[in-house]
């Protein structure tokens, strides 16, 4: 995210029936994430919504937010299953309604499975070094 806003905004996610996949930067102070779960997600103390974020599940009872490259949630929620939805970004797919809704300017979603901390490393590096380059890079 470019702007450190936080309101009741979902920046990646669905939800079909109980199970969800779920990514919000900064909802008031606090990042959240569900990734495969219909358990009560995960959180942490966030209070600027700048920078990169990544959030990968790399087993059944492991779930892991970074933020610019650094753990930010080191989630232990075991998976319930894969949603059968439409992922949405910019918002969540809530049941075939688009919810909570984000304005925040975001230069890239990335979906995939189960990263490690070297490809979380990887990827942030190249991606800042890229917009770096354009003048826009993310992370203050």
């Amino acid at each position: 995210s470019h702007e450190n806003v936080g309101d009741d905004i979902i920046d990646v996610g669905v939800r079909a029936g109980t199970y969800w996949i779920m990514g919000a930067i900064k909802n008031a102070s606090t990042t959240y994430m569900r990734m495969n779960t219909g358990s009560t997600a995960e959180s942490a103390s966030n209070t600027d919504a700048t920078g990169m974020y990544i959030f990968s599940r790399t087993s059944s009872g492991s779930q892991i937010a970074y933020k610019n490259g650094s753990v930010l949630i080191n989630g232990t929620q075991t998976s319930s299953g894969i949603p059968n939805a439409e992922l949405y970004t910019l918002c969540y797919n809530n049941n075939a309604t688009s919810s909570n809704v984000s304005y925040r300017t975001t230069s890239m979603i990335e979906v995939g499975g189960g990263l490690t901390a070297t490809d979380v490393r990887v990827l942030t590096n190249a991606f800042e070094t890229y917009m770096d380059a354009l003048g826009k890079g993310i992370i203050p």
